[in-house]
């Protein structure tokens, strides 16, 4: 039976997509506000009374719960009346793709994150004043809970979010529209111009993989490398050390391009339960006004950080 389902029930559905970007980015910040001012208030005054010092552990998981308690709400209640599709049939990934897939998510990180340097040098010399990456106050961390949090915490907390609940809301849409979408709202829930471009390429891939197994342990298991490799390059090694991983790093991103010209082509994604084809939802989706309000809105967020 086909779906009864207007053109303008797509536009919403698109535009729904990117409010609920919004969404995630105000109540995050909303609860940050009110959650730190808790910690600060009441949380310290008590550690020091019991003569304990407060560290970097109770920022930080003050920190986790203000990024991704608010997106478990989020998700669902703004996407609740987007139409549903089937799930997915759950395929491993085979050991060799598997093995394919690390470097070239490696890759796809650091190519992004070198353009993103140049453009982020481009706006300084065009506008006059430096910009801030926020990832520069993570300096005073101790290495094991900044390796706990990037590689173990982040990874299982973000694929849960956003290739899972955000994903398969958004999978009526089409696999594709699915993957940019949440691609988009992960890259825009860093909030910082610095992490934007890669961790929107990031994620287009790990999308994909979602998508084509039907599964989360393969995406955590990809971000959790990729993260890796941020840990191993904060660490205080020689420079010979350096000049390798640097050169590893090079030949990640060769092969990413590589890999992707090879094979970007032969991949397919299910067009969605929704009767219309793609161009029509690409036509429907820019021609959303609240797809392109709030979409620029969360995007001037990001910029805005770099700034602050």
């Amino acid at each position: 039976m086909e779906i009864v389902f207007f053109r303008k029930d797509l536009r919403k559905c698109y535009g729904r997509a990117m409010l609920c970007v919004v969404c995630i980015l105000f109540f995050t910040q909303l609860f940050a506000v009110a959650a730190f001012g808790l910690y600060d208030w009441v949380v310290v005054p008590l550690l020091l009374r019991h003569g304990i010092m407060p560290g970097y552990a109770g920022l930080l998981l003050v920190n986790d719960i203000c990024s991704y308690v608010p997106p478990l709400i989020v998700i669902p209640l703004v996407l609740r009346k987007m139409p549903r599709a089937e799930k997915p049939t759950p395929r491993p990934l085979p050991g060799r793709e598997l093995a394919i897939a690390i470097p070239f998510c490696i890759g796809t990180l650091y190519l992004f994150a070198y353009v993103t340097y140049g453009l982020i040098d481009l706006i300084e010399v065009l506008s006059g004043a430096e910009t801030t990456n926020i990832l520069d106050s993570l300096g005073g961390i101790s290495l094991g809970l900044y390796a706990f949090t990037t590689v173990v915490v982040a990874p299982v907390c973000e694929e849960f979010l956003f290739r899972r609940l955000y994903l398969n809301r958004c999978r009526a849409l089409g696999d594709v529209s699915a993957i940019l979408l949440s691609a988009a709202a992960f890259a825009l829930m860093h909030q910082n111009l610095y992490q934007l471009l890669y961790a929107f390429a990031l994620g287009i891939v790990l999308g994909s993989v979602a998508i084509l197994t039907g599964r989360l342990r393969e995406c955590i298991l990809l971000h959790a490398c990729t993260n890796a490799v941020s840990v191993l390059l904060s660490l205080p090694l020689p420079d010979l050390v350096y000049s390798f991983l640097g050169l590893g790093l090079l030949a990640c991103i060769v092969f990413t391009v590589y890999i992707f010209l090879k094979r970007f082509r032969h991949y397919s994604f299910d067009p969605g339960p929704l009767p219309y084809d793609g161009a029509t939802k690409r036509r429907m989706c820019l021609r959303s006004p609240c797809f392109w309000v709030c979409g620029l809105l969360a995007l001037a967020a990001s910029v805005i950080t770099i700034f602050i």
